[in-house]
């Protein structure tokens, strides 16, 4: 009898402590997701305000040239800041009458094997 009433009280004591165990592991498990999802939205969070950034650059200038579009990446020091963000760039619309002249243009400006990506003819390149 005595025997019996042990084995249960171990078998119940058994319970409590593995429930209590995973309870335990759920509970640092939503934490860590927790974390990890508050880490995700503050990055997600500092892209987007880079990027409005850019946006108000744009819309506040009558045009961006190379020259002003460095200066400014240059003066956020995103790279610091941001953890993961390897570059901020733009891509400009170029017709295909005016690709050569582009093309030619940052060639003068030092960047001499610049080249529009893909290659191939169409009306508009991106």
């Amino acid at each position: 009898m005595i025997l019996c009433i042990g084995l249960l009280v171990t078998v119940f004591v058994s319970l409590q402590v593995k429930q209590s165990l995973d309870e335990t592991a759920v509970r640092r498990f939503a934490f860590s997701c927790d974390q990890v999802t508050l880490e995700i939205q503050e990055r997600l969070g500092a892209y987007e305000q880079i990027l409005r950034g850019g946006g108000a650059f744009f819309s506040a200038s009558n045009g961006v040239e190379r020259k002003e579009w460095k200066a400014y990446v240059e003066s956020l020091r995103a790279e610091r800041s941001t953890l993961g963000m390897q570059g901020i760039g733009f891509a400009q619309v170029i017709s295909a009458d005016r690709l050569g002249t582009h093309i030619a243009g940052i060639r003068s400006e030092g960047l001499a094997k610049y080249t529009v990506h893909p290659s191939g003819e169409r009306p508009v390149y991106k």
